[in-house]
């Protein structure tokens, strides 16, 4: 441990002072708010710490947003990090556990004070934590919190937090905060700075297996509000004169990409940083709009080049696959008429590109379905402009009755052996009807057919077509 000279819990130290040497904290009662140290002296005391922790953390985000940037948390600064635990470490931490668990909240107040105010064997553990929840913001109530929950971790795994993988943070966090409470009998207010307590131990940015995670929320409390909102804007900005709006998760890409970097100053990004986030802790929906934020970081002269798509290992192999797909997709289904699986496939790949990939493929097997029906009733019909209204009418009729099972491919038809021969929900038939709507449109559109019927009118549900009988009616009326 460090020794600081003239330190005790009446005397306050200078702003720049080593954290957790202030022997330490304001501790409030978890319950009820109540303080757990005796004698005014002491709760003055206790509410002068609180203000020089808060101080030093407004001085820090002054300090950055002026570009004066520093880590806030040197680990160097604590000599014996060993993830293994004394003899005296694992009898200290016993009795801890049950004064937690029996709720016995003076008494662990006390051991927790205890540690920070002298040399005790639980020392070691608890005034690292007091720094980490300094950096973090925590105070009052939150903090006994936080304190009890990493305490319990600890004597749980039998382990110093120094050793904890990303992996171990990730179960301690919880998937959700309902979880979280659940778990330890606390209130959520918490779990934000066990988030920065991880961030700060671990250089974790990386939080997909969870929920109700603020990157945002974690950038400021690391860097400062106003450095992270300068970022933010900067980037924005660009991106609204190239004609581009950003979405609304776009702070947390930028939060993310300022926690990555370890720093709120978007000079000191690195496309290095930036490579290895997008191919190993960025979300796939959101892949899309990091790589316009690298053209904006280019554009400023931040990096060298955007990163794009085929800066990932894997896209190098890409061309291979899709010629692979695309050679597959060539060759139509025997059990349906060849012109129509044409069009299904053409309409696939270039009228339906305003659809994701995900729900143009489910589009495309339904009207393989459709193409199955044409080849046992109507195979003559297999071009969609030799459709008449009345079969139009009459593939409505047969969406409409449609069962489980029914015009599927052969080697799929396994799958549904239990719910063989029921009917089709309501949901599913009109959602049929639907691409069917959407398919004969796009292709009249793109003046691939020529129609002699409105799709719209034709393969529209029973429901809709009841509201507009009914509508029809009152207006005729």
């Amino acid at each position: 441990m460090r020794a600081v000279a003239g330190c005790s819990q009446e005397n306050i130290l200078p702003a720049f002072a080593p954290f957790s040497h202030i022997k330490q904290k304001l501790i409030f009662h978890s319950m009820r708010g109540e303080f757990l140290l005796s004698g005014w002296g002491k709760i003055m005391a206790n509410f002068r710490m609180e203000r020089e922790a808060r101080m030093r953390n407004l001085t820090r985000y002054r300090a950055a947003a002026t570009g004066d940037w520093t880590w806030p948390f040197d680990m160097t600064l604590y000599e014996n990090r060993s993830s293994e635990l004394s003899l005296a470490e694992r009898n200290e931490l016993s009795l801890l556990a049950k004064h937690f668990e029996a709720r016995q909240h003076r008494l662990s107040s006390q051991m927790i004070i205890a540690a920070v105010s002298e040399e005790t064997p639980l020392t070691r553990l608890i005034c690292p934590l007091c720094d980490l929840l300094d950096v973090a913001g925590a105070y009052a109530a939150n903090r006994f919190i936080a304190l009890r929950v990493l305490l319990q971790e600890v004597h749980r795994r039998q382990q110093t937090y120094w050793g904890w993988s990303r992996e171990d943070w990730i179960e301690l966090l919880c998937r959700d905060s309902r979880i979280f409470m659940q778990r330890y009998h606390a209130t959520s207010g918490a779990r934000p700075y066990l988030i920065t307590a991880c961030y700060l131990l671990t250089d974790c940015v990386d939080f997909r297996p969870l929920s109700h995670i603020n990157l945002v929320t974690l950038a400021n409390a690391v860097f400062g509000k106003a450095s992270v909102q300068a970022a933010i804007q900067c980037v924005a900005e660009v991106l609204q004169q190239w004609g581009k709006r950003p979405s609304a998760h776009f702070p947390q890409l930028i939060a993310q990409l300022l926690l990555a970097t370890h720093s709120p100053r978007l000079q000191d990004v690195r496309r290095e940083v930036m490579l290895s986030l997008y191919s190993t802790s960025m979300a796939r929906d959101y892949k899309a709009e990091f790589v316009r934020v690298s053209s904006v970081l280019t554009h400023l002269g931040i990096i060298e080049e955007p990163i794009g798509r085929s800066a990932s290992r894997s896209t190098r192999r890409r061309p291979q696959r899709k010629s692979i797909k695309a050679s597959r997709q060539m060759v139509p289904p025997p059990d349906v008429p060849l012109e129509w699986a044409t069009l299904c496939q053409r309409w696939r790949e270039e009228a339906g590109k305003a659809l994701t990939p995900a729900t143009r493929r489910t589009y495309y097997h339904y009207l393989l379905k459709i193409g199955r029906w044409l080849q046992r009733t109507y195979p003559q019909a297999g071009n969609p402009s030799l459709w008449t209204p009345e079969l139009a009418e009459e593939c409505a009729s047969m969406v409409n009755n449609m069962r489980v099972g029914e015009w599927t491919n052969p080697k799929s038809q396994q799958r549904w052996a239990e719910q063989q021969g029921r009917s089709l929900a309501r949901e599913t038939k009109d959602h049929y009807l639907l691409v069917l709507s959407i398919f004969f449109q796009d292709c009249a559109q793109h003046g691939w057919i020529t129609l002699s019927f409105d799709p719209g009118v034709y393969f529209l549900s029973p429901s809709q077509r009841s509201y507009m009988d009914v509508r029809r009616n009152v207006s005729s009326g």
